[in-house]
């Protein structure tokens, strides 16, 4: 179904606890993550990538490249303030990264020669690990008391 129609909902806005200030200035931002922002919006969002993704086609549930690309952008971004049990809640399991089969069509059929899936992946895994790392640490901190 892919972002506009996509299970589970995927929230593409900053979340922040900070209160809006409409007067004050822009943050700073590191020029890297600009950039990998910028390519992320490039996206048009006219989901010739999910039409061609083979998941996409075979379950409804799954977010798509177009969704799992709008995600990475929040996720990349320093001004969201969700934490890796958030993230993990969103782009984990069959319906987000992990279902992807890795066929990369998206990328082959992306009208802006995006590489959605080559951008978006590896900030996923990071998320993820980051959320496997706080179990581990929980874990362990259960079993020393």
């Amino acid at each position: 179904m892919g972002l506009h129609g996509s299970y589970p909902p995927i929230v593409i806005w900053i979340h922040t606890n900070k209160e809006f200030d409409p007067t004050a200035q822009d943050e700073r931002m590191n020029n890297d993550v600009a950039e990998r922002i910028y390519e992320l919006d490039q996206c048009i969002e006219c989901e010739c990538c999910v039409a061609r993704c083979a998941t996409s086609n075979l379950r409804e549930d799954f977010l798509g490249a177009t969704g799992l690309s709008r995600t990475g952008r929040f996720m990349i971004d320093a001004r969201d303030e969700r934490d890796s049990e958030k993230w993990f809640e969103v782009v984990a399991g069959n319906e987000g990264a992990f279902g992807c089969m890795g066929l990369m069509g998206c990328d082959d059929v992306c009208p802006k020669g995006l590489t959605l899936m080559e951008v978006f992946l590896p900030t996923c895994h990071v998320e993820c690990l980051k959320w496997l790392q706080s179990r581990q640490s929980q874990t362990q901190e259960q079993a020393f008391w």
